[in-house]
């Protein structure tokens, strides 16, 4: 059964004429009379005539009036209704996340959100590496890889940069690392991205030339395990910035090789392409980019210069 039929009957009933049916459904009279002839084709029956310019129902018109208009109320209730849940600030979120972005970044800003919203169900999902994609189409993630899915948006929240640090009770057992070449007399803690084969390369940009290094006297496959080791003196790791600028500030790690730049990491919040977002999910994207996206700042590692380091 064509439903755009039963709209154009039962409206035009409701208006009392083709015109004023069609002036309604912003249409024509003889488009109107073309869908109401589809819908009495359909049902085999004559529904309504029309007598100098006045419609008239038939015997089976009559019925029919009566039940698609309960239908078509029926029908705006539950749209009402969609829209008024879409509307209501609660219900479970779910998000996926790097394990030291959530511990170090997101759980501190937490707070304020739940206060704002106490209503919202958050469920969040830490995997150890960067890069996690969406589980499921209702699920928002925080990556360093967005891709390039059309039926994602990737926001970008926030631009880390990396340092190299190590607690002061190691750099009291070895040499203070001056160039990078000094390194390799040193233990390095690296990162494994995806497997054991996969190991996170150290770039070390100077004025005039790059130091690539490959960290191979410890490897671990979590970040925060990664942090951990360094401030258990383990040896020299490379972190972000962010994660690690409470633990400089405190004198539990000292930044390294501070002239030279390290990579830059960026971390995007994605989510499904919907035309219609739920509300509570709309709410902590909004959270998020008024938290994280900030103006770019410059680090302030110089100033954290490291000791003996002119």
């Amino acid at each position: 059964m064509d439903w755009s039929g039963v709209v154009a009957f039962t409206r035009t009933v409701q208006a009392g004429s083709l015109q004023q049916g069609a002036r309604v459904l912003g249409s024509t009279p003889e488009e109107i009379q073309l869908r109401i002839s589809g819908l009495e084709s359909a049902l085999g029956v004559s529904l309504l005539t029309e007598y100098h310019q006045q419609l008239v129902l038939t015997p089976i018109g009559q019925l029919a009036f009566v039940q698609f208009q309960a239908l078509l109320e029926a029908a705006v209730q539950i749209e009402q209704s969609i829209i008024q849940q879409q509307s209501c600030i609660s219900g479970p979120l779910n998000l996926t996340l790097p394990h030291l972005f959530g511990i170090h970044q997101l759980l501190p800003a937490l707070p304020e959100f739940m206060r704002y919203y106490p209503d919202i169900e958050l469920n969040l999902n830490f995997v150890a590496h960067k890069d996690p994609l969406p589980r499921h189409p209702s699920e928002l993630c925080i990556t360093t890889d967005p891709g390039e899915e059309s039926a994602q948006i990737a926001r970008k929240l926030l631009t880390s940069e990396y340092v190299l640090v190590a607690s002061p009770n190691y750099l009291k057992t070895d040499n203070l690392p001056q160039r990078p070449r000094d390194l390799k007399n040193h233990q390095l803690i690296g990162l494994n991205l995806h497997d054991e084969s996969d190991v996170q390369t150290w770039q070390l940009q100077g004025a005039q030339e790059k130091f690539v290094i490959r960290p191979y006297n410890l490897r671990l496959n979590d970040e925060e395990a990664l942090l951990q080791s360094a401030l258990d003196g383990l040896g020299i790791a490379m972190l972000e910035q962010k994660s690690v600028e409470s633990y400089i500030r405190q004198g539990q790690l000292t930044p390294l090789l501070t002239d030279y730049q390290l990579p830059i990491e960026s971390y995007y919040l994605v989510s499904q392409r919907s035309l219609r977002q739920p509300a509570r999910y709309q709410a902590f994207i909004d959270f998020m980019q008024v938290t994280f996206s900030q103006p770019e700042l410059p680090s302030d590692l110089k100033k954290l210069r490291t000791p003996g380091q002119e």
